[in-house]
């Protein structure tokens, strides 16, 4: 009865004979924020499912990369593996069963070797020795599975088929471990058997970690937990869903996490464990959460202006005619009431320009949120890329001058063999010297230095790129940070280098520039979206032309192009979010508008001339006076 009694008061209160106020109070409120609330819980909903499949993105995209790394480990696994067992001196000594020598010899091999561990067995399968390198022998944290005493007789059967097997093992507490099992034979008689072992342990999943970011995990058949580089508490709780996906949401500790299972594999491809990437949800829910107050906030402003203007609304409306009615009131009483005068009715714009306001500023809001998760999986991308071809080029880079200085050696050799020939017999220097016209001695002398140098630069052109990819990142540079604006550019050109080859021709007049402060990598994105924008209006042959100078209070970067040009029309609209000329699926429409607001945050100015059929110029002003930027 008093829900009902609640209800009857609230329809009298909304009944237009009896409270026109309220009711209009009521539908301009609720004509409002509907409108609002559609628009901010699709925002919302579409902001979770961008954020969920870049997390997806991130995770099949490292996935991808531990399986080729893991599969390069295995390859060179097996391939040491055969190449130990066919070492002629090893297996004397595995023969003799000389233990001493044989651990000082694998001693010298094993430091510079990917594995573990190197274990020798006899030829029935008894334990001879096994050899850990230092660096794991002298570290007391690093836990490896111990070696069985005597080989089973399922690996000494399969040894007699197959030349070779890989077992991969859980380990409780360890992690996985990867051994590679070959049969040594001497003259076609079974001598013994050579282990090398690689434990993908705890020690790599906290390498990954701090390579990616995301979590590791290594389990068991069963899904149970091995190690991982979760928390103590969170590892108590770990636990899989029952019905085991590729990728699936669990919860550990008060923080969710988007998990993918990798399993291990057997050579029968039977899965023996499982290598488990965790990435947290935890910032997407985060800044999920701070978008929702952000649109409450905006709801309950709106709400407000809602109010205050139906107020005046009503008033506009409604005062005109209470004073009428006041004064039809007066004459029934009687009384004297001067006549009333109606005033007309004025346009209200304010809402309209309240609510184009809001959806203004929720459309830029999504503008820059877009670009935040683009930047950031680009930018760990190419960092990561970079680190992790950083160490291998600079390996062979390095080698290369060692084998230059080698072969040095072995012309310097070549010269003295050759000076001694003459003091040999006649048909001694006659077969010496046809051997040498067959193996073209002379051409090989000649050519391999150019080789050598050609693999240098070669060498050194990809520690370039390498460089400029990480130049270009500069994800270490999150905040403002005095640089040298032609060295941003240049590393911009670099990368943008196969777009401009044997097609555009490039034109830099650079002037002196002092160094500015500001914020790096978002001046190089700058940059990179006007000059890849230049490149794409070039259609066929064409130029670039790059002018930088210097005033006292100013730096101006000019980038001219000669590409079909802009519209007229087009022209003032190239700023704005979401617009482009270009084919549909061959642009966002937001590279220039991203542009702007960097440059705009920076307190400079960007500017474009553009004639069709000529050409467009795009100007940069940045301050050197050093604002705190926002």
């Amino acid at each position: 009865m008093k829900i009902l009694a609640m209800w009857q008061k609230v329809r009298d209160t909304l009944d237009p004979q009896k409270s026109l106020k309220s009711t209009l109070r009521f539908w301009f409120m609720l004509f409002a924020l509907i409108p609002l609330l559609v628009i901010v819980g699709y925002s919302a909903y579409l902001f979770n499912q961008r954020m969920n499949q870049e997390l997806v993105k991130r995770l099949n995209a490292l996935e991808e990369g531990i399986t080729i790394e893991l599969t390069d480990v295995e390859e060179k696994l097996r391939l040491g593996g055969i190449r130990h067992a066919n070492d002629y001196y090893l297996m004397n000594l595995v023969r003799s069963q000389k233990k001493a020598v044989l651990e000082s010899v694998t001693q010298s091999i094993i430091e510079n070797y990917i594995t573990d561990r190197i274990s020798f067995f006899n030829a029935k399968g008894k334990l001879i020795t096994s050899i850990l390198p230092k660096r794991i022998a002298n570290n007391p944290e690093i836990i490896l599975p111990e070696d069985p005493s005597l080989l089973s007789k399922v690996i000494l059967e399969s040894l007699s088929e197959k030349r070779q097997i890989v077992m991969k093992t859980a380990h409780p507490n360890i992690g996985f471990s990867f051994d590679c099992y070959t049969s040594m034979r001497l003259g076609g008689k079974f001598i013994g058997v050579i282990k090398e072992t690689i434990v993908v342990d705890r020690y790599y999943s906290l390498s990954t970690k701090e390579r990616t970011g995301l979590e590791i995990c290594i389990l068991n058949k069963e899904y149970q937990l091995l190690t991982s580089t979760l928390s103590p508490e969170q590892e108590k709780i770990f636990y899989t869903p029952s019905q085991h996906k590729k990728i699936v949401s669990i919860h550990l500790q008060d923080e969710s996490f988007l998990m993918l299972t990798k399993p291990f594999l057997d050579d029968d491809e039977k899965p023996q464990g499982y290598l488990a990437i965790l990435v947290s949800q935890a910032n997407t829910q985060s800044t999920l959460k701070e978008i929702k107050i952000i649109f409450a906030l905006i709801c309950i402003v709106i709400m407000i202006v809602v109010i205050f203007f139906s107020q005046i609304a009503s008033q506009t409306v409604l005062n005109p005619i209470d004073q009428l009615l006041k004064a039809i009131q007066d004459m029934e009483k009687g009384k004297n009431h001067p006549l009333v005068h109606v005033p007309p009715m004025q346009e209200i714009a304010t809402l309209i320009h309240s609510f184009n306001t809001m959806a203004s500023s929720l459309k830029t809001t999504q503008t820059q949120l877009v670009h935040s998760s683009k930047m950031t999986s680009l930018g760990q991308l190419v960092a990561g890329v970079a680190h992790e071809l950083n160490n291998p080029i600079g390996y062979t880079h390095s080698n290369i001058h060692h084998l230059k200085d080698y072969l040095e050696k072995l012309k310097n050799m070549i010269q003295t063999y050759e000076e001694m020939i003459s003091k040999l017999p006649k048909p001694q220097q006659t077969k010496i010297q046809d051997t040498k016209n067959e193996l073209n001695i002379d051409f090989i002398l000649k050519d391999i230095d150019s080789i050598i140098q050609s693999s240098l630069d070669g060498t050194q052109r990809t520690k370039d790129i390498v460089l400029s990819l990480r130049n270009f990142s500069r994800l270490d540079e999150a905040e403002m940070k005095e640089v040298d604006i032609h060295e941003g550019l240049e590393s911009t050109l670099r990368l943008l280098s196969s777009e401009f080859k044997n097609r555009i021709t490039l034109h830099k007049n650079y002037g002196t520039l002092p160094k500015l402060m500001c914020y790096p990598s978002q001046i190089n994105q700058v940059f990179m979206n006007i000059l890849s924008n230049s490149t794409q209006a070039i259609e066929g042959p064409g130029d670039i032309w790059i002018t930088t100078h210097a005033d006292p209070e100013q730096i101006t970067i000019a980038i001219q192009d000669s590409g079909k040009g802009i519209k007229p029309e087009h022209v003032e609209r190239i700023f704005d979010p979401f617009f482009t000329t270009k084919k549909v699926g061959q642009g966002t429409g937001l590279g220039l508008s991203i542009s702007y607001g960097i440059i705009q945050k920076h307190h400079g100015e960007i500017k474009v001339e553009s004639t069709v059929g000529k050409g467009s110029i795009f100007t940069i002003i940045l301050p050197l006076i050093k604002k705190v930027l926002i």
